[in-house]
């Protein structure tokens, strides 16, 4: 048995794949050329079966995927079963109203800094269509997280020395159009700080515990990363004591 499967670097995606990896047969993987890195590392990440699965390059936003000629000539007749796990990324590259093109290339509406009324428009009609593909049962659905780190390099001077940093993330998320969640909240157990002092315990909860050139270390523990199955970026928030200011990414 040979498979095919769109969003393999994503959560779930690699997960499957690493579940087909147990059985025989290839598995070809589509990617675009900004995720090209990321499979090759997972394919490094299986070890000598990596070698099963094959990169097929094509763009979810073309049609017939952005799959060439030539391969679609060489896969014919080859693919046993097709798992589409990209399908809100499917559904917007379907409809041009939700991408919008800056400097010659597209990226999804809910990374677009609105500056009009129509912008706004723009933004809610993909919200509204994300919420209806899921009948609004997916809690923090792909254009969660980056509509609120768009709306944050609206006014990046507004975090100082850091400003470049969170710009150069809205960037990556918007060419890669990642699928980014946050946790918020630190474990039951660890919401009164005082507690672990007086009884000379460390705190659980998410915290640095050095600083060196290359920038924080954190250890600890955070809870309710909604969608986090799916997602292929965590975001850790807390501002709650100077050493518990955290804003992190988890890849």
């Amino acid at each position: 048995m040979n498979y095919f499967v769109t969003g393999a670097t994503g959560f779930i995606g690699h997960n499957l794949v690493r579940r087909l990896l147990q059985r025989e047969g290839t598995i070809y993987a589509l990617v675009r050329a900004g995720s090209r890195g990321r499979l090759e590392e997972l394919r490094t990440s299986f070890g000598p079966d990596g070698a099963r699965v094959v990169p097929v390059d094509g763009d979810l936003a073309q049609a017939g995927l952005g799959v060439s000629e030539e391969d679609l000539l060489e896969l014919r007749g080859k693919v046993d079963h097709f798992f589409h796990l990209a399908a809100i990324y499917d559904m917007k590259a379907k409809d041009p109203a939700h991408s919008f093109e800056e400097n010659g290339e597209r990226f999804s509406v809910y990374f677009l800094r609105a500056k009009t009324k129509e912008d706004l428009v723009r933004r809610m009609n993909l919200h509204r269509a994300i919420a209806d593909m899921s009948h609004g049962l997916l809690g923090r659905s792909p254009d969660h997280v980056s509509s609120f780190v768009t709306g944050m390099a609206m006014n990046p001077m507004v975090f100082g020395k850091y400003a470049d940093n969170l710009t150069r993330y809205y960037e990556h998320m918007r060419h890669e159009d990642v699928y980014g969640v946050y946790a918020v909240i630190p474990p039951q157990a660890a919401r009164n700080p005082e507690f672990y002092v007086k009884q000379n315990l460390p705190i659980p909860t998410l915290r640095v515990v050095r600083e060196d050139d290359d920038g924080v270390v954190i250890s600890g523990m955070k809870m309710l990363a909604t969608g986090a199955v799916f997602a292929a970026t965590t975001v850790t928030l807390t501002v709650a004591e100077p050493e518990l200011a955290v804003p992190s990414v988890i890849v």
